[in-house]
């Protein structure tokens, strides 16, 4: 709510330094209608803004289809690497005749 001071009032209320007797302010809603129905202040009319119609947008343009490009052949690992254990293979034991 914007107010209009009718009065001096000196120091700050809630934090609110207020402008001189006919200085305007924009305060809390409940603020703005204690200092009115004291007498101390008077309600501004603030115009509200006016929507105005966006102009639509303009569409970006269309990237350009290029043919698609081969995909490249998987390269082949010719051996897998020999630096971790391969723990799904377990040693050969051989076994015991049977009897």
């Amino acid at each position: 709510m914007r107010i209009r001071m009718l009065v001096d009032r000196t120091g700050t209320d809630n934090g609110i330094t207020f402008p001189p007797r006919g200085g305007q302010i924009d305060v809390p809603d409940d603020v703005g209608a204690a200092m009115c129905a004291a007498g101390w202040a008077a309600p501004v009319a603030v115009p509200e803004p006016v929507e105005t119609r966006a102009e639509p947008p303009t569409p970006a343009p269309e990237p350009a289809q290029d043919e698609p490009a081969e995909p490249a052949p998987a390269a082949e690992d010719p051996e897998p690497a020999q630096d971790e254990p391969e723990a799904h293979k377990l040693p050969h034991r051989s076994r015991a005749p049977r009897k």
